[in-house]
């Protein structure tokens, strides 16, 4: 046996074990998610059912993969073949990537494209307690159901999506749609000052804005928003209630 060899068989089998080891963890957490989703009627039945039985499908098929990647992985190492395991470590990474893909999508929503409630509760929560600080800014769009009811829902669509692109130029900030017209944007490394800023900027690119519909109609579309800070352990539910008055005290203000 080449020391030499053995030596490079180990090291490769360390980082094997290292990658299998990070996607077997990912594979437990895709399983508890699937198994604990609960379904938001707010994105859609059809869409949210679709995602889910997608990532459970990917989460089984990279399941079995893994498990005859590891005993490919034990062949090569008592082989000492090094093209073996190189090529297993391929097709770990190949598998994390399309467990990714699949995972951004559920924690997408569909017509916007911004971040979906479920990964607000999944990424910043745990029983319904924030886990670090922030700043939340809650967004509703003014007279939305006007413009649904006037100009129809196919430009109410592009509304949404229009509103979700100009919140996704606000930096730092992670933006998501949490129910109809109603927007959330999380600030983690801001003050409350710099998010004003923030929310004064957006008014400014909205008015520059405008809409127009193949009549020949044109409108322009304004939101109300509320802000609050969080720290971690506080209430989910306290805060978004505390978001959400602010923002009807400013569109009561505006009208």
């Amino acid at each position: 046996r080449s020391p030499i060899k053995w030596w490079v068989i180990m090291e490769q089998s360390k980082i094997f074990k290292q990658a299998t080891s990070q996607i077997l963890n990912e594979l437990m957490k895709s399983q508890e998610l699937v198994a604990d989703t609960v379904i938001d009627k707010d994105s859609g039945f059809a869409h949210a059912f679709s995602q889910l039985h997608n990532y459970e499908s990917v989460v089984q098929k990279n399941s079995l993969a893994l498990k005859k990647g590891l005993e490919k992985a034990h062949q090569a190492i008592v082989s000492q073949d090094l093209n073996l395991l190189d090529e297993v470590k391929h097709e770990v990474v190949k598998l994390r990537a399309e467990l990714n893909t699949v995972k951004k999508e559920l924690y997408s929503d569909e017509l916007t494209k911004v971040y979906n409630r479920r990964w607000l509760f999944e990424h910043y929560t745990v029983n319904s307690e924030f886990l670090g600080r922030g700043i939340l800014i809650f967004f509703d769009l003014n007279q939305f159901k006007l413009i649904n009811d006037k100009y129809g829902h196919l430009i109410g669509d592009r509304v949404l999506k229009l509103f979700a692109e100009q919140l996704k130029e606000l930096k730092p900030g992670l933006p998501m749609r949490y129910a109809g017209d109603e927007f959330i944007l999380i600030c983690e490394e801001s003050d409350l000052n710099s998010c004003e800023q923030l929310i004064d900027q957006l008014k400014i690119n909205m008015k520059k804005l405008v809409l127009s519909t193949q009549r020949g109609e044109r409108f322009k579309v304004g939101f109300s928003s509320g802000m609050v800070s969080f720290r971690a352990g506080d209430e989910v539910q306290k805060i978004l209630e505390l978001a959400d008055a602010k923002m009807y005290q400013d569109k009561a203000e505006q009208k």
